[in-house]
């Protein structure tokens, strides 16, 4: 039978300071990549083919769990554009949205 295993990015500076993201790219901090790097200790690394977003923050959290793993990156599984919100704080959309 076939597992399918979907793991999200950890969080990044943008999650942490409430900026946001879509496709920009940006790190990972530091405590991401130590919770990634628990992750990966409680995980079997006995994966056929790993694929990954070309995305830094993607691709940091993966090398965390699995440190030397050469993912195929696939741009289908990149996160969408939200527009001209990347890059903005959540709170100056939320405000220009009058929400």
């Amino acid at each position: 039978m076939t597992k399918i295993v979907f793991i999200r990015h950890a969080e990044s500076e943008y999650n942490r300071d409430g900026i946001g993201a879509g496709r920009a790219d940006c790190n990972l901090t530091e405590k991401a990549i130590e919770d990634a790097k628990e992750l990966g200790k409680s995980l079997n690394n006995n994966f056929d083919v790993i694929y990954c977003s070309s995305l830094k923050r993607a691709r940091q959290t993966l090398n965390a769990i699995f440190p030397g793993t050469e993912p195929i990156c696939d741009e289908r599984i990149t996160e969408i554009s939200i527009g001209e919100w990347e890059n903005q704080r959540l709170k100056k959309i939320l405000y220009a949205q009058n929400i």
